[in-house]
């Protein structure tokens, strides 16, 4: 099973906001990059049972784990402290940041955290 790990149930082996990918019993029940928080690690004897697991490749955009802690994405707390207009600036900035970068740190990803601020002012 390569870089599977097999499971028979029991404690989530890995920290809530772990992003995984889970094989079932039933394989059209099969996962890609969830996080392990919203699965049900305990066997019940049926096609739901998770057998296998591994540790997913991070969405260094959409999801850094970094930009997370305690189950609150800093966006959203920033989007929080901050007015719609101040918010706006801060994303505006954020995409500016990106894009003067983008050749020299980042290439392609870079281009894609610069759309995903444009896209949150969108909002």
């Amino acid at each position: 099973m390569s870089d599977w790990i097999e499971w028979n149930g029991g404690f989530r082996p890995v920290a809530a906001d772990y992003l995984v990918d889970v094989m079932f019993q039933e394989p059209s029940n099969d996962l890609s990059k969830v996080r392990a928080d919203s699965l049900s690690w305990i066997h019940y004897g049926n096609g739901g049972d998770i057998i296998a697991y591994r540790l997913s490749a991070p969405d260094m955009v959409n999801a850094p784990p970094h930009y997370n802690h305690g189950g609150i994405e800093c966006i959203e707390a920033i989007r929080a402290a901050l007015t719609p207009d101040e918010f706006r600036g801060h994303c505006k900035a954020n995409a500016m940041k990106y894009i003067w970068r983008e050749a020299h740190k980042g290439q392609d990803e870079s281009i894609r955290k610069a759309i995903w601020y444009l896209e949150e002012m969108l909002k």
